[in-house]
C-alpha cells in the first residue's frame, strides 16, 4: 500500500514537473544600462567631434573660401559645428544617423532618473526641459544652409536648446541638493556637475556675445573664440549628463521589458487572456551591494510604472 501510494505522488510529481516544464515563459527582454548609457552620451559627442574635424579634409577649400556672415572680404580658417553637422555632406547623414539612434536610449534613460523626486513639478519642469532640448536639436541639425530664414532658424533653434539644457541642469543639481545621506562619491558627483553647469554657462555665454560680435566688427577673433566655446561646450554638455547617466548606473544594471498580459471579457465576464506584448513595461533592475562582506541581494525598483 505505502508503495503504491509512493509510485502515485511520484506519479503525480513528474506530471506537474512536464506541466512547468511545458508552460511558455513570459517574453521578455534585458538591456544593458552600459550600453544603453554609450549611446546617450558618448556618440553624439564623439560623432559631433568626428563630422567637424572630418570637414578640414573633406571641405577645406569650402572652408578656406566662406567669408565671415556680413563680412565678404573676411575669409574663416575654423569650422564651425553648425555647418559641419547641418549643411555639409556626408557630414550631416553621419550626424542625423547618430541621433537616431542616441535619443531613443537618452529618452529612455532620463525620463527613468527623476521618477523618485518627490516634487512633482520638478519632475515635470525636467520633462519638459528634456524634451524641449532634443526638439531644438533635431531642428537644429535640418535648419541650416546659406539662406538668411534657415541660418536664424538654427540659430534660434541653438538659443533654445542651451536655455533647456542649462534648466535641466539646474533641476538636476537642485533635486540632488535636497538628498538626504549622501554618500561621499554622490558628493564628488553633485560638486563636480555644479563646476560642469558653471563653465558650460559661462560657454553658452561667450558663444552669444561672440555670434552678436562678429558681423558687427567683421571680427576674426571674435569668430575664432566663438568656434572653440562652441568646441567646448559641447563636451561639458556632455561630460554633465555623463555624470548623471554614471549616477543612475550606480545602482541599477539593465532594463528589462516585459509584456502586460491582457484580460478579455466574454459574457460579460472577465477571462484571463494571453500575453500579449502591445504595452511593454520597462522595470530597471537593481544592482546587487556588499554590506559587510556579505552580499545583499538586489531588488526589482519598478520605478516607470507598469500600465494595463
Amino acid at each position: 500500500m505505502i508503495c503504491e501510494t509512493d509510485l502515485q505522488q511520484d506519479k503525480e510529481k513528474q506530471a506537474d514537473q512536464k506541466c512547468e516544464d511545458e508552460k511558455p515563459e513570459d517574453p521578455s527582454m534585458l538591456l544593458s544600462l552600459k550600453v544603453l548609457a554609450i549611446f546617450a552620451t558618448c556618440l553624439p559627442t564623439l560623432t559631433v567631434y568626428a563630422c567637424t574635424f572630418s570637414a578640414y579634409i573633406t571641405h577645406a577649400d569650402t572652408i578656406s573660401k566662406t567669408p565671415l556672415p556680413k563680412c565678404p572680404d573676411v575669409k574663416i580658417f575654423l569650422a564651425p559645428v553648425s555647418y559641419s553637422i547641418a549643411s555639409w555632406h556626408p557630414q550631416k547623414e553621419l550626424w542625423m544617423l547618430a541621433i537616431m539612434i542616441h535619443f531613443p536610449a537618452r529618452a529612455l534613460i532620463l525620463i527613468m532618473v527623476p521618477r523618485n523626486w518627490k516634487s512633482t513639478v520638478w519632475r515635470l519642469s525636467f520633462y519638459v526641459a528634456i524634451c524641449v532640448e532634443i526638439l531644438c536639436l533635431v531642428t537644429l541639425s535640418l535648419f541650416h544652409d546659406y539662406s538668411k530664414a534657415h541660418q536664424s532658424i538654427h540659430f534660434t533653434c541653438l538659443g533654445f536648446w542651451g536655455m533647456a539644457s542649462i534648466a535641466g541642469m539646474v533641476i538636476v543639481i537642485n533635486m540632488e541638493r535636497a538628498m538626504e545621506d549622501k554618500e561621499p562619491i554622490v558628493y564628488r558627483s553633485w560638486v563636480a556637475k555644479i563646476v560642469i553647469f558653471t563653465l558650460f554657462f559661462l560657454g553658452g555665454f561667450t558663444i552669444a556675445i561672440t555670434h552678436t560680435l562678429t558681423p558687427i566688427y567683421c571680427s576674426v577673433a571674435a569668430y575664432t573664440i566663438f568656434c572653440i566655446a562652441e568646441y567646448v561646450t559641447i563636451a561639458l554638455n556632455a561630460a554633465f549628463w555623463s555624470l548623471v547617466v554614471a549616477d543612475f548606473c550606480r545602482d541599477f544594471k539593465r532594463f528589462q521589458i516585459v509584456p502586460i498580459e491582457k484580460t478579455r471579457k466574454r459574457n460579460n465576464k472577465v477571462a484571463p487572456g494571453t500575453v500579449a506584448p502591445i504595452q511593454p513595461c520597462i522595470v530597471p533592475i537593481e544592482k546587487t551591494r556588499k554590506r559587510n562582506n556579505k552580499v545583499a541581494p538586489g531588488t526589482v525598483a519598478p520605478i516607470q510604472p507598469c500600465v494595463n
